[in-house]
């Protein structure tokens, strides 16, 4: 078993930050399930951190049912009574569960509070966010898993949702400009 660096390294300019695309794709909620049939999950929804993609702030504390991620190719789906940060998007009306890793069983392991991500030895990956690394271990129970100190991973992924909340107005500002230019070097009729 690897064990995680006392000196983590810069990470490179090229790399993109621990779950930055499927933040940028995806709301996330935390919840607690409380039935599971087939691939349809109804859970308590008890924090929203980001609602951009179909996700509305007044679900906090109410019952919500979404599609889960299909479980195959070693990918463990979520059970009656697990706690856990889920990445749900919008599709046609109805919310799905990011399709790969969509969700992060929070756990306690010998009294910390740990995020589990299926990922063996996840500190080891040459992308895997250096500030993180002195916070993940092997889970103790899944031999597939690495576990990520809740806080820690709260704060990266708030880090994250603040980082991407400040480029949306220029995308925002960006269509508008565009727009402007295009509605200005249309020719008028006299």
């Amino acid at each position: 078993m690897g064990l995680p660096p006392d000196n983590a390294q810069a990470q490179a300019p090229d790399k993109v930050p621990f779950l930055w695309e499927t933040l940028r794709r995806h709301d996330l909620v935390t919840v607690n399930v409380l039935k599971v049939y087939r691939q349809d999950i109804t859970a308590r929804v008890t924090a929203i951190s980001t609602a951009r993609h179909g996700v509305k702030r007044k679900m906090l504390g109410r019952v919500i049912t979404f599609v889960g991620c299909p479980t195959h190719w070693g990918q463990e789906g979520l059970a009656v009574g697990d706690h856990a940060l889920v990445f749900l998007g919008e599709i046609n009306g109805r919310l799905y569960e990011h399709s790969w890793r969509g969700h992060l069983l929070i756990e306690d392991i010998e009294g910390v509070t740990y995020a589990v991500f299926e990922h063996k030895e996840l500190w080891l990956s040459p992308t895997f966010t250096p500030k993180l690394q002195p916070y993940t271990r092997q889970d103790p129970r899944r031999t597939y898993a690495s576990a990520i100190h809740l806080s820690v991973l709260k704060a990266h992924l708030a880090e994250l949702i603040e980082q991407q909340e400040a480029l949306q107005p220029s995308v925002q500002k960006r269509h508008w400009l565009a727009n402007l230019l295009r509605i200005r070097t249309t020719p008028t009729q006299s």
